[in-house]
């Protein structure tokens, strides 16, 4: 579908208007986020995937996003504090930027525009690393490595060592 809206209209057209800030953008903030959360029961992962909640944040960055603050897929939204929304907030920034500087995450037929392969998948600590040891347990027997559930019909990576559900 391709659609043109006038310059400067762009927040009012009917397909963004509900749309959550732009996660790379300066008014995706801890405290935009926490607040977007407070009443949210569902669980942080299905939360970040709302296109409500915040724009265009995908399966793989959200998994990496939530192992690199220690944060259980599982842990309902509103129970996040700002500290950890804050670290949440770096985290996706963190992620999504180094995701765009290597390309993107190449898995099936995803391809630059220019028809080169992204490089992102090579990155990942957890995401497609089922049974793995990720990057920072002492494995076994403390750890038996990346585990895997489904929430809302997606796959979620963890370590259940890292990122306890509390």
């Amino acid at each position: 579908m391709l659609d043109l809206v006038p310059t400067g209209q762009e927040e009012q057209y009917k397909f963004l208007v509900s749309m959550g800030p732009e996660p790379l953008d300066a008014s995706f903030t801890a405290t935009v986020l926490h607040a977007a959360l407070k009443d949210r029961k569902s669980p942080i992962k299905t939360a970040l995937l709302d296109q409500k909640i915040v724009s265009g944040l995908g399966n793989i960055y959200v998994c990496e996003a939530l192992y690199r603050t220690g944060i259980h897929p599982q842990t309902p939204a509103c129970t996040l504090t700002l500290p950890e929304t804050k670290r949440l907030v770096r985290a996706i920034k963190d992620v999504l930027n180094e995701a765009i500087a290597a390309g993107g995450s190449s898995l099936k037929d995803y391809v630059r525009p220019e028809g080169g392969l992204g490089y992102f998948q090579h990155a990942w600590r957890v995401y497609g690393r089922k049974g793995q040891p990720c990057p920072d347990c002492p494995g076994l027997p403390d750890c038996a490595g990346v585990e895997q559930i489904t929430q809302a019909g997606r796959s979620s990576f963890f370590c259940p060592l890292r990122q306890k559900l509390s």
